[in-house]
């Protein structure tokens, strides 16, 4: 719901509304809603990517939880 009225107030694309997806991608992360929270990491990855200059704190932490959620849906097996 929050990040819906982050949409709606930014009208789409905007630093804010990507943090927010982040903030949900890792909210899904650790409820093991690994597919969900990769999908958000990876839009607000590219959001951010378009908006903030390279190595941004805000793109790597996106970029982390995507990588995390491939992680944890598929771990190493020994």
């Amino acid at each position: 719901e929050g990040l819906e009225m982050r949409r709606r107030l930014y009208h789409g694309e905007h630093v804010e509304v990507a943090y927010s997806e982040t903030t949900l991608a890792y909210v899904y992360l650790e409820t093991g809603r690994y597919e969900e929270a990769r999908a958000l990491a990876v839009e607000a990855q590219a959001m951010l990517a378009r908006e903030l200059p390279k190595g941004h704190w805000r793109t790597a932490w996106a970029a982390s939880v995507e990588a995390a959620a491939i992680c944890r849906r598929f771990p190493l097996q020994a």
